[in-house]
């Protein structure tokens, strides 16, 4: 057997085999695994130039790797503005002036992949009001985590004056008694998606609910519209999907009607 890149002994190897669910150490060669057993026998393959890492008797289990997609999300993400190649106010600003003259209806203009540094420092409502003062626009973080909202955007959804929120979700408020414009996890952002007509799209990763009252027939035509646009780009028939969930919990309600009518 060639002799392992690296060895971890000592560790408390939770193997996921059935009939050898524990080990204590573990030899890897090029990325791959070699074999995995007790300790003295992975410290034999040893050779002059093994890594050899104590774990110190910590758990070691093999690494999670999965890959999803919210459908209903990615169909509403199409229609957004793209930033995450751009830096500085000015090229932001020139994206977003050029993206609201192409969708003069849209009621937010929703611009994604914003870096946190994307405007070389902490955004505020103000950075955001000197590209675009007379529409709502705002950015969310590639994270999904963070939202930047101009002032007609915090208007719009009623967080300009701050707005009570559950622990760690937070309107961010400025000595002025003014929002800032960052708003930070879904709760406090979840009023700018809402306007935008996207509220019941997010349902399923920010509450797990279905929509409260439920959504009549145009607000279902416009949530089927964004879910079919996510499919259009979903992965072909006979591709490697392992399994689909409604991580989107108005996909419950009008699931039935995004599917094919038989022929």
């Amino acid at each position: 057997m060639t002799a392992p890149d690296l060895i971890l002994t000592n560790a408390r190897i939770l193997t996921m085999d059935p009939d050898r669910p524990r080990a204590e150490a573990v030899s890897l060669s090029g990325g791959r695994i070699l074999a995995v057993g007790r300790a003295d026998e992975i410290a034999a393959q040893a050779g002059p130039l093994t890594r050899t890492i104590d774990a110190g008797g910590r758990t070691l289990l093999p690494g999670f790797f999965e890959g999803h997609v919210h459908v209903g999300l990615g169909g509403a993400d199409l229609t957004h503005l793209h930033i995450g190649h751009l830096h500085g106010a000015e090229e932001v600003g020139a994206a977003f002036r050029s993206f609201a003259t192409k969708n003069p209806d849209m009621p937010l203009l929703m611009a994604q992949e914003a870096h946190y540094d994307i405007l070389g420092g902490p955004a505020t409502r103000h950075d955001l009001d000197a590209m675009i003062a007379n529409r709502p626009i705002a950015m969310m973080s590639p994270d999904l985590h963070t939202v930047w909202a101009n002032t007609a955007a915090l208007e719009a959804a009623g967080l300009l004056h701050g707005a009570s929120m559950p622990h760690g979700h937070e309107v961010v408020m400025g000595a002025d008694g003014l929002a800032t414009g960052e708003l930070r996890e879904f709760e406090a952002f979840g009023p700018v998606i809402a306007y935008a007509g996207e509220g019941r799209i997010n349902l399923g990763i920010a509450t797990g609910e279905e929509p409260d009252p439920r959504p009549n027939a145009a607000e279902r035509a416009a949530d089927k519209t964004l879910l079919l646009r996510g499919w259009s780009i979903a992965p072909p028939t006979g591709s490697p999907v392992s399994s689909i969930w409604t991580a989107t919990a108005t996909l419950w309600n009008f699931w039935p009607r995004c599917r094919p009518k038989a022929a």
